[in-house]
């Protein structure tokens, strides 16, 4: 298959986590503002003081960087050495999943969620330097779909088999790295 009909097929497999009833719905989008992650931005950093950082962490750059927490722990470990894997799948899913704006919802909505501008601008709320500001609805959806796609363009670029490819060191870093 070409590379664009195995990341349409990856990317239709993600969109079925939620449903297009509920996406364009604004009484269904999630609270982003009370209940999602928190994000840092980086701030500049001088080569020295980087390498005395990673080495006090064992060379963990989320740590240094102040990942958000979603990307730290071994939910997010098991899920981009194998995004494919259903259960694996699930378990992040969990982890990002939020409680719905609508109170009288009670069940988490899980991402895909819809983009719009209202969650983009308010929900998330006031952009500091030392606290960061909330996680919007584009990371979540980066979030789930990114391993996906570095997975399939290495398997093509380097003409293997997806499944050769689950957990390697380099695709690994790369979706840290893009994250």
């Amino acid at each position: 298959m070409t590379i664009s009909k195995v990341l349409a097929i990856w990317l239709e497999s993600t969109v079925n986590h939620s449903t297009k009833e509920t996406r364009p719905n604004p009484n269904y989008n999630p609270a982003l503002g009370k209940n999602g992650h928190n994000m840092k931005y980086q701030e500049g950093f001088l080569v020295v003081t980087y390498k005395s950082k990673i080495h006090e962490t064992d060379g963990d750059d989320r740590v240094v960087y102040e990942y958000p927490k979603c990307l730290q722990g071994p939910v997010w470990d098991a899920y981009i050495r194998n995004p494919f894997d259903l259960t694996t799948r699930k378990d992040f899913l969990n982890t990002i999943s939020l409680t719905c704006i609508d109170e009288t919802k009670d069940t988490k909505m899980t991402p895909p969620y819809a983009i719009t501008f209202k969650n983009l601008t308010t929900d998330v709320g006031h952009v500091t330097i030392h606290e960061g500001r909330k996680i919007d609805a584009r990371h979540y959806n980066g979030y789930l779909i990114i391993p996906g796609i570095v997975y399939h363009m290495a398997s093509k670029i380097t003409n293997s088999l997806v499944t050769d490819r689950y957990g390697n060191p380099f695709e690994v870093g790369i979706i840290n790295f893009i994250t």
